[in-house]
């Protein structure tokens, strides 16, 4: 934000909002390609559940269940195996260990009590894919506030003092943003359902 303030012309004819929205959206889009980013909320879980297993596994002498796991964190095991689902994309727990070719990743050591199904995971696929589709369709204001909301984790009255917006009417755009997202994403899942009954 002081980087758009510093660098504003009105001499070119365009306002300062609009300039310092397209600003702050270009930098958290670099920021976002430029870092393998997840929320900090996340990441705090996924190292819990990462120190968890390997004092499990040292514990034990073995690979611990999900079971195990969900018992030691004082957690539902569905909550540990979402933990785990969403850690996918983060790098850490795939991270090997040791320097051979056969050594394991965290997340190879955990004892996997049902196979995950491919035809989920293309569904999953598909609906990030939609996502993103939906995402480019809302209001260029609304977007910025999920992801800022979502991405960058700030709180609705942050997003507000950064966008010259009161918290309330933050939540109001936040809240119209995710049922438009609700009703595209609804849209295109019944579309994909009619294609493939086709």
């Amino acid at each position: 934000m002081i980087d758009a303030v510093e660098k504003f012309s009105p001499d070119k004819g365009a306002r300062f909002e609009t300039y310092a929205i397209m600003r702050i959206r270009g930098n958290i889009i670099d920021k976002i390609r430029a870092e393998d980013w997840i929320p900090r909320q996340m990441r705090k879980k996924i190292k819990e559940v990462n120190n968890t297993v390997e004092l499990l596994r040292q514990k034990l002498g073995r690979s611990p269940s999900m079971d195990e796991v969900a018992v030691e964190l004082n957690m539902e095991k569905e909550k540990v195996e979402a933990i785990l689902t969403d850690t996918q994309t983060v790098s850490s727990i795939y991270d090997k260990k040791g320097t051979s070719e056969d050594s394991l990743s965290v997340i190879d050591t955990i004892e996997d009590s049902k196979l995950v199904d491919p035809l989920t995971n293309l569904e999953d696929k598909d609906t990030k894919k939609d996502l993103q589709v939906a995402l480019k369709r809302l209001p260029e204001r609304e977007r910025l506030i999920m992801v800022l909301y979502y991405h960058e984790n700030l709180t609705l009255k942050e997003i507000g003092d950064t966008l010259e917006l009161s918290e309330s009417r933050v939540c109001q755009l936040h809240s119209q943003a995710i049922i438009k997202l609700r009703n595209i994403l609804t849209s295109s899942k019944s579309n994909r359902l009619q294609k493939s009954i086709v």
